[in-house]
Order: structure tokens, then C-alpha cells, then sequence
């Protein structure tokens, strides 16, 4: 059975626009549609340290059939796109891809974890995480709810702003553009 699942995007080497299309685009490759995207965010490197900023966004996928698979095409994609296999947690990277969740699974592992226990706290997974309906499906008991007051307690301009580009587009599995103008939800 085909599941709905949320991805977060992020970049912050080279076109880091580019590279969030390429991300989406190895998605639809791989079978996986590409049903609704978060604007475009702009974020501080975790940790404080001197690295470029993130462009980052969230999209909500249908075509997931086991977690699994999916974390072996997200990891295929960001090597593909340059990322090395062997990069330490928190690197710079032309692309990262998180699994955050897959609709009607919950999975505790060192490899894989759903939802992503590391989400908490992270405003640029809850910003544009927030711009997307339907969260309850993908978010079991209270899960959603502590997410939400994560998002409140970094709901602080600091970090995190909107880009400043004005949509982000890639080719949906059927071959079109898809574009997601800046604001629209």
C-alpha cells in the first residue's frame, strides 16, 4: 500500500535552490509524488558554526511503501547530488533528506527513527512544516501537539527567515513543472 510521508529539504552548498529541485526531482525517479511543498526558508547552521546558511523546505510525498526503501532512495539522492556517504552528522552538504515521517508508522531503530526524533526544537523543520495541512495523519498521539509547542518556543524571527526567492519549482513525477509560489499554502 502506497503511503503519504513528509521529507525535509535542505541545502546550504552551491545553488542550494538547485539542489532542493534536484532532491524533489530524484524523488519523483524514484516513484515517489511529490504532493504539496512549505515555501522556501532560510536558516542558520546548527551548532553556531561559520558554515553558509540553509535553504530549506518540507514536501509531503505519496508512494512510500516501506520506510526502509525510502531511506535508501533519499540517501542514493543526496550521494547522487554530491553529498559523501561518510559525512559527519551537522556537515555542510549541497543536499540533505530527512525522512520526518510516514503516515501510519511508528519505528524506533539506531538506522531509522519515525517520526524523526531529532525534529524537536528545529525551527527549520517546524516552519515550513506548519505551512502544510493534514499533519494529524503523519503525527500520532500528542506528537503533533509537542511539535507545535517546539514551534512556539522557537517561533522567534532569530535563525529563520522566508527567502527572499519567489518559488521553488520541479518536475512532478508526470513529467510538469510544479511551481509553489512564495506565501501560497
Amino acid at each position: 500500500m502506497a503511503r503519504a510521508c513528509m521529507i525535509a529539504l535542505g541545502s546550504n552548498l552551491g545553488d542550494r535552490l538547485a539542489s532542493l529541485q534536484l532532491g524533489i526531482e530524484g524523488l519523483g525517479q524514484g516513484r515517489i509524488e511529490w504532493c504539496a511543498a512549505s515555501g522556501l526558508w532560510e536558516s542558520e547552521p546548527l551548532g553556531g558554526c561559520q558554515d553558509l546558511p540553509y535553504l530549506n523546505a518540507v514536501i509531503e510525498c505519496r508512494g512510500a511503501r516501506d520506510p526502509w526503501d525510502l531511506l535508501a532512495l533519499c540517501k542514493r539522492i543526496e550521494r547522487d547530488v554530491g553529498r559523501p556517504a561518510d559525512a559527519p552528522r551537522n556537515a555542510p552538504r549541497c543536499l540533505d533528506l530527512d525522512l520526518l515521517a510516514v503516515e501510519g508508522i511508528l519505528l524506533r531503530s539506531p538506522a531509522l527513527s519515525l517520526p524523526h526524533p531529532r525534529m524537536q526544537g528545529r525551527a527549520f523543520v517546524w516552519r515550513p512544516l506548519a505551512e502544510l495541512e493534514g499533519l494529524h495523519r503523519f503525527f500520532p498521539d500528542g506528537h503533533l501537539e509537542e511539535g507545535r509547542g517546539a514551534l512556539e518556543r522557537v517561533a522567534g524571527p532569530e535563525g529563520i527567515q522566508m527567502h527572499n526567492q519567489q518559488e521553488m519549482s520541479a518536475r512532478s513525477p508526470q513529467g510538469r513543472i510544479v511551481d509553489r509560489p512564495r506565501g501560497e499554502s
